[in-house]
């Protein structure tokens, strides 16, 4: 009789053992989960925090505040104008404007951005116009890739409008220069529509498609040139080309010989601009 109840007994304790392990092996399992879930989120997490210290344009990065934040003009609500960082400098006077939120072009953001930073560039305009100066405004959207995920992860190009200072009297022969150069990429590449020339003050943006890349050059705010790409090809190289042909200077031109001219440069800069700037008058 004893060992009849022994065997019922240890009946009972191998089934709670095998129910036990099924619990655990459940639990087990449901624990795994949560914590891939919560690895895949530190992951996401980890790439965004890499971004932000790599993307020299958003105002909350790392890179920024090491590389930029001083150089700023002037900020809005959708955007900002600064001016270029020593180490990339060739020409005086030489700036962007960009939007504060990472956006991979200007045919991708929204109206009230694409105003914001028109402002900015009407301010620049009115200053440089009181030295008989002008400016030429040029974006090089070659970002090829618009997954929307990764515009959010800061993972594709931040785009920014390059400010190019130049004489009033040089405008007509830059207008030339780059007019040659974007049609000669055109006929490099076939699959290229023809180089697009408009008066549309808010080109490129409404011009061109969404998620197209393409070279735009707004000559004075007056009228722009935009070429259409589906290469990677250096347009930035191909700027300072002409430009440097524009000031009849060398390709290793640059106009600051040490950081402290440069310094001193930009805070003048900063307080001539202040009796332009726009968000003063708002």
């Amino acid at each position: 009789m004893t060992k009849a109840i022994k065997n019922t007994d240890d009946g009972k304790s191998v089934k709670n053992d095998y129910k036990n392990s099924v619990e655990n092996i459940k639990l087990t399992k449901k624990l795994e989960k949560k914590i891939y879930e919560q690895k895949e989120k530190i992951l996401l997490k980890n790439a965004l925090n890499k971004k932000l210290v790599d993307c020299k344009y958003c105002i909350d990065s790392d890179l920024f505040q090491k590389i930029n934040k001083l150089n700023i003009i002037s900020i809005s609500d959708k955007s900002y104008i600064c001016y270029y960082n020593y180490k990339n400098i060739f020409l005086k006077n030489q700036l962007f404007i960009s939007p504060i939120e990472h956006t991979i072009s200007i045919t991708n953001t929204d109206f009230e951005t694409i105003l914001d930073m028109r402002n900015h560039m009407k301010s620049l305009i009115a200053m440089l116009e009181e030295y008989n100066q002008t400016c030429i405004f040029i974006e090089f959207n070659n970002c090829f890739n618009t997954n929307i995920e990764l515009i959010s992860m800061r993972k594709t190009k931040h785009t920014y409008v390059n400010c190019y200072s130049i004489p009033m009297n040089l405008l007509e022969k830059a207008k030339i220069y780059f007019k040659k150069n974007l049609q000669d990429i055109s006929s490099l590449y076939r699959e290229n529509k023809q180089l697009i020339i408009t008066d549309n003050k808010y080109a490129p943006y409404g011009v061109i498609p969404k998620n197209i890349p393409y070279v735009s050059v707004n000559f004075s705010l007056v009228e722009t040139y935009i070429q259409v790409i589906e290469n990677n090809y250096d347009y930035i190289n191909m700027c300072r080309c002409i430009f440097t042909d524009l000031f009849k200077q060398d390709r290793l031109y640059k106009y600051f010989r040490n950081f402290q001219t440069y310094v001193d440069t930009v805070e003048e800069f900063k307080s001539l601009y202040a009796k332009y700037d726009w968000t003063n008058y708002r």
